[in-house]
C-alpha cells in the first residue's frame, strides 16, 4: 500500500496493529503495550549488537578473518544479556506472561541461531524452556527455524 517503514521492530508493531484482528499479539491495555515495548527495546539496546557481534566472529566471517579474543568478549555480553531475559521469564511462559507478545518477537527469533552456532552456552533454565517452547510452534519452526549455512564464511 501507501506505508512505508523500516526497523524491524517497527515493522511488527506495524504489522500486528494493521492485520492482527483479534490476535493475542493485539497489545490492548497501555501497561501490556509498555511492557512488550520494553522487552523489544531491550532487544535492540542490550543484547542485538552483541549477539550480531558472536555471529559474525562465529559463523560469518571466514576463519582467517576472526578475532580469537572476539568470541569469548560478546559471548560474556549476551550472557548477560540473556541472564536479564531468563530473570524476566521466571514463572512465565512468555516474556509478559503466559501468552505471546510483540516483546517475544526479536528476542526469540534470534534463539535460534543462539542456539545452533558452535559456542559453550551457561546454563539459563528459563530461556531454556522459552525455547523450547517456542520450537514446538509450528510457526517458529517454519518462519524462523531456517537454515543459515548459506552465511557460513569460509576461507
Amino acid at each position: 500500500g501507501d506505508v512505508t517503514v523500516w526497523e524491524s521492530n517497527t515493522i511488527c508493531r506495524y504489522l500486528v496493529d494493521a492485520y492482527g484482528g483479534s490476535s493475542a499479539l493485539k497489545r490492548g491495555a497501555p501497561s501490556k503495550k509498555a511492557q512488550a515495548d520494553m522487552w523489544m527495546e531491550w532487544f535492540q539496546n542490550a543484547l542485538y549488537s552483541n549477539f550480531i557481534a558472536l555471529f559474525y566472529q562465529v559463523v560469518r566471517l571466514p576463519p582467517s578473518q576472526r578475532n580469537p579474543a572476539q568470541p569469548a568478549e560478546a559471548l560474556n555480553d549476551v550472557t548477560n544479556a540473556l541472564g536479564i531475559f531468563d530473570a524476566g521469564l521466571d514463572g512465565h511462559t512468555f516474556i509478559n506472561g503466559h501468552q505471546l507478545s510483540l516483546g517475544d518477537i526479536p528476542t526469540g527469533a534470534c534463539l535460534y541461531r543462539y542456539f545452533t552456532m558452535n559456542i559453550q552456552r551457561p546454563p539459563l533454565a528459563n530461556l531454556e524452556q522459552y525455547y523450547t517452547t517456542l520450537k514446538s510452534k509450528q510457526t517458529y519452526r517454519k518462519a524462523v527455524m531456517i537454515d543459515y549455512s548459506s552465511l557460513r564464511g569460509s576461507d
